[in-house]
């Protein structure tokens, strides 16, 4: 009796860690999978990434977990363009420590704003309570160029704090009912470039 309840025992935990194994790599390749097809299907202009996918309901089941599990809030194309980079304009990773400053022009829009965010995908909690920058708060100059800091302290002009520590940034152009052609256009129209300056 001993014997044979020691043996049901172990085969039930070799068949329970089983499951949990294969449960791990299924998910595991599942968010691979999600990940190569939205990386395939993205659209990169400099440091910027986005998708013609991004708010289409009809799009794959890949790009919509993609877009589920980024967090990102997106709509249709002609309402609003959603460009996101993790990286600066020579193609390194942003971090906290460092400053940036994203400069250039902005495509023509009804409205946009820029987004800092932390490896959680939230914005970064700070002292000045300062999350973003907008068309309300920045100044263009006459050819349409905008200046940015991002990180660092505050220059007394546009800024968004980037918070403590080595950490990876992203940072989010979101353009509101951009002009006709923009969307169709998003692999070479002309956008701020993402220069670092000093780290700490």
């Amino acid at each position: 009796m001993t014997r044979w309840l020691k043996f049901e025992a172990g085969r039930f935990y070799f068949v329970l860690s089983v499951i949990v194994v294969g449960g791990i790599l299924g998910a595991g390749s599942g968010l691979m999978a999600v990940k190569m097809v939205s990386d395939t299907e993205s659209v990169r202009n400099g440091p910027w990434q986005t998708s013609a996918d991004y708010g289409n309901p009809d799009a794959n089941p890949w790009m919509l977990s993609a877009v589920a599990l980024s967090g990102l809030m997106t709509t249709r194309q002609d309402e609003a363009v959603h460009l996101t980079a993790f990286r600066d304009s020579a193609g390194e990773r942003l971090k906290a420590n460092c400053v940036y400053y994203l400069s250039g022009p902005v495509p023509d829009a009804d409205w946009w704003t820029v987004t800092l965010y932390g490896n959680d995908h939230f914005p970064i909690p700070n002292a000045a309570s300062i999350w973003s920058a907008s068309a309300g708060d920045v100044t263009q100059d006459g050819q349409g160029n905008i200046r940015i800091q991002l990180g660092g302290d505050d220059p007394g002009s546009a800024w968004i704090p980037s918070g403590a520590g080595d950490a990876g940034r992203s940072v989010t152009l979101r353009l509101y009912r951009p002009a006709e052609g923009v969307a169709a256009d998003l692999a070479t129209v002309a956008l701020p470039h993402i220069d670092r300056g000093a780290c700490r």
